[in-house]
């Protein structure tokens, strides 16, 4: 990473906006090259676990999924989102957990009963006795595919629950809840 990366710090409009609802777009964040490229290397991988024998209706999970390519590497330091990272987390930050998800057209009928409704950090969320909870952690995601609608395989927010300490979450639709909405290539 080089000093280019600094005119992506997290303005003062971001942070604001980060803290009172508790996520962040960034559109276009990839260039269309990054995207197609991403893009073709993912629809590989999904090919070969369809190959040997994975249900290609069914969301793939993949965790661990950096290594496999070097692609995958360069966006755990890419210039224009770790500048974000650490302006919200500081600068003694890691990876540690990373998934990859396919969600292909099902063919199912939507359903709102599918939701899994939680927040980030498990045990953490139960065990730290403060208020607000401290800010131990983010989630970065890259969409390769246009998300700008609900039902593209979007997942779902609740603006600002990252506020409350005493959720409880019932399946199905939550009041309040809506889906990332993105075009290719941003990234809540």
């Amino acid at each position: 990473m080089n000093a280019s990366c600094l005119q992506y710090r997290l303005t003062d409009d971001e942070r604001r906006f980060f803290n009172e609802q508790g996520y962040l777009i960034l559109e276009d964040a990839l260039s269309p090259g990054q995207v197609s490229a991403l893009t073709e290397v993912v629809d590989d991988m999904h090919q070969k676990r369809v190959a040997e024998g994975f249900d290609p209706k069914k969301a793939l999970f993949y965790p661990n999924f950096i290594p496999d390519n070097a692609l995958f590497a360069d966006l755990v330091d890419y210039e224009k989102v770790l500048p974000k990272v650490w302006g919200m987390l500081g600068w003694n930050i890691y990876l540690y957990h990373a998934h990859l998800i396919v969600t292909p057209p099902s063919g199912q009928a939507k359903d709102d009963k599918t939701f899994g409704w939680h927040q980030d950090s498990g045990r953490i969320n139960v065990e730290v006795e403060s208020h607000p909870r401290p800010r131990l952690s983010l989630k970065v995601a890259y969409f390769l595919s246009d998300i700008s609608e609900p039902g593209r395989g979007n997942f779902w927010i609740i603006p600002g629950s990252h506020l409350d300490d005493t959720l409880r979450f019932a399946r199905g639709r939550q009041a309040g809840a809506a889906a990332a909405l993105s075009s290719a290539g941003g990234e809540p």
